[in-house]
């Protein structure tokens, strides 16, 4: 690595175990795209998301209760004010009452689901908040994407992880 912390492409020997003389080694071409930032979790792996002025506000939407509140504790010990509902009629009488910087929404919920909410988000009431999207079913990135999601988590939720895809929807040139 130069001393401008560039990352150079290099390539690396890859050697089989097998001492058998009639093996062959083997040279693979590894590419290294540079990073243009790293965002690392403190000691406590939560990363900070706002230390000063307005706290930015999240409405979180899942039917699954446990999960909501560890999200929301955790966003809340890391600079992001938090409201949650259960379903998607509830989100929608919160979204016309209050300003969010940004909604995340499960895709599988009784009532009205992810897909239905983003769709009424984008449609019927046009507002531009980045919306994230979360499911264990993968097949439902297509769907949830056309409707009009900014993106998609996959369920389990990394916190960290999710904690730096809320860095980019908020502060995308800031970060």
């Amino acid at each position: 690595m130069s001393s401008d912390n560039s990352i150079q492409n290099k390539n690396i020997a890859i050697y089989s175990d097998n001492h058998d003389t009639k093996s062959e080694n083997s040279v693979f071409s590894l590419v290294v795209n540079k990073i243009n930032r790293v965002i690392s979790p403190t000691k406590n792996r939560s990363i900070k998301i706002m230390d000063d002025t307005k706290r930015p506000l999240i409405l979180l939407v899942d039917d699954s209760i446990i999960p909501i509140k560890l999200i929301s504790k955790s966003l809340a010990t890391n600079g992001v004010d938090c409201h949650y509902v259960h379903d998607g009629h509830q989100a929608i009488e919160r979204i016309v009452n209050e300003k969010y910087d940004l909604i995340v929404t499960d895709v599988h919920m009784p009532i009205l689901n992810g897909i239905e909410l983003v769709t009424y988000i984008r449609k019927s009431l046009r507002l531009p908040t980045p919306i994230i999207a979360a499911s264990y079913d993968i097949s439902a990135k297509i769907d949830i994407l056309g409707a009009g999601a900014s993106c998609f988590v996959l369920k389990p939720i990394h916190i960290n992880d999710f904690h730096v895809t809320i860095l980019d929807l908020l502060f995308p040139k800031r970060y």
